[in-house]
């Protein structure tokens, strides 16, 4: 897996900071979270970009997410929402709170296929930051 992109966003919560990476293997675009900066656990498993279904103006919810990542602790659909949101792949639906629906992916994957081109690599698996308390 090469990373090409790593970077944070806030939980849909607003009470935790995520990081996240984005990935490729071959031209095939995966991302996984990897940091939180509370106590909420997550998996850190690769998904595939495909698997989410970012068909335009689709309801998505977290329990689908969670779906893709079975086993695994319950936190993970809710944030990977969260990176969804922050890579404006997905955007709240009007008038309904936390309901949210797919936006046109292809603006991020055209910035996500020149990162893919221009052959970025960064760390395979940078250090987790120690949590900073008080």
């Amino acid at each position: 897996m090469r990373i090409l992109k790593v970077t944070s966003c806030p939980s849909i919560s607003n009470k935790s900071t995520l990081t996240y990476h984005i990935g490729c293997l071959e031209r095939e675009i995966f991302i996984r979270l990897f940091e939180n900066s509370e106590q909420g656990l997550f998996s850190k498993e690769w998904l595939l970009l495909d698997q989410f279904e970012l068909t335009e103006d689709r309801p998505i919810t977290s329990s689908f997410l969670q779906g893709l990542v079975k086993g695994r602790s319950a936190n993970t659909g809710g944030f990977m929402m969260a990176v969804l949101k922050n890579e404006a792949l997905i955007k709240p639906i009007n008038g309904k709170s936390r309901s949210y629906r797919c936006a046109d992916p292809a603006a991020f994957i055209a910035a996500i296929q020149a990162l893919i081109d221009s052959e970025v690599s960064l760390e395979k698996e940078p250090p987790p930051k120690k949590n900073k308390k008080g």
